[in-house]
């Protein structure tokens, strides 16, 4: 990657440190952070013409600009910022062990369905994360900080998730239909879709429909989150046939080099 683009990414990273520590302009850092990991996004993007969807590196980059987004516009007051910065920082750190090289889109990947597939998706999972943020809030607290924003994540905000979620799906499986042939072609990512879709509708069934309290609720979003996480990682770690593109050194599940 250009150093163009890398200065950026470094002054993301030391500008979300600097929120974590200053509580008093967290929300102005927050933003200049967003704008910053939004130039790398634009570098790549007009340099390997699509959005970074290929490779672990443009994943992390923009699930770090997903989770700011979801911060700024859902959680106003700030409840969760200090937490989703640290998990920002996190997520770009790890990214750059992996592939920063621009490279182009397969051509099965060349698709304007597959960039509203890929958008929908980080949607879902950017609303996930604060939901479940909001979930170990409320199994680790006796008294909320913020009665508004944990309700919002127990129950609109699943159900916004699952929504997103779904549309993603839909998207995807139309696609996977003019390119496959077949709505269901059994891939190991679509197992971890179902699973991962099953368990958030079984908590926003629990909730809507049997009234689930809120620490019930909040578990069932943990063990989703950890789930789709885990399963993720044994996607890309372990040689499972799949279609979708992940590294470019792994993606055709050749060992990984570290």
């Amino acid at each position: 990657m250009n150093t163009l683009a890398y200065i950026p990414l470094a002054g993301a990273i030391l500008v979300m440190a600097a929120g974590l520590i200053v509580r008093r302009y967290r929300r102005y850092l927050t933003v200049a952070s967003l704008f910053l990991v939004g130039y790398v996004i634009g570098y790549r993007w007009i340099h390997s013409g699509h959005p970074p969807m290929l490779g672990t590196f443009e994943k992390t980059i923009m699930a770090a600009f997903t989770l700011l987004v979801t911060s700024l516009v859902v959680d106003r007051k700030g409840v969760f910022s200090v937490h989703i910065l640290g998990m920002a920082i996190f997520i770009l750190l790890y990214g750059l062990f992996f592939d920063t090289q621009i490279r182009p889109l397969v051509i099965s990947e060349q698709s304007l369905l597959v960039y509203f597939h890929v958008l929908f998706a980080w949607m879902g999972y950017g609303i996930y994360t604060l939901c479940f943020l909001g979930a170990l809030h409320v199994l680790w607290s006796k008294r909320y900080r913020d009665e508004e924003i944990v309700r919002w994540t127990l129950e609109r905000g699943l159900l916004y998730g699952v929504v997103a979620q779904s549309v993603s799906f839909f998207i995807g499986s139309y696609y996977s239909s003019r390119l496959h042939g077949s709505w269901w072609v059994w891939d190991a990512v679509e197992y971890l879709f179902l699973i991962s879709w099953l368990l958030y509708g079984v908590a926003l069934h629990g909730r809507v429909l049997l009234r689930w309290d809120d620490r019930k609720v909040a578990g069932w979003i943990i063990a989703a989150f950890v789930a789709t996480i885990v399963l993720y990682w044994g996607l890309v770690y372990i040689p499972w046939a799949t279609y979708h593109v992940f590294d470019m050194d792994i993606k055709m599940h050749m060992p990984f080099r570290w």
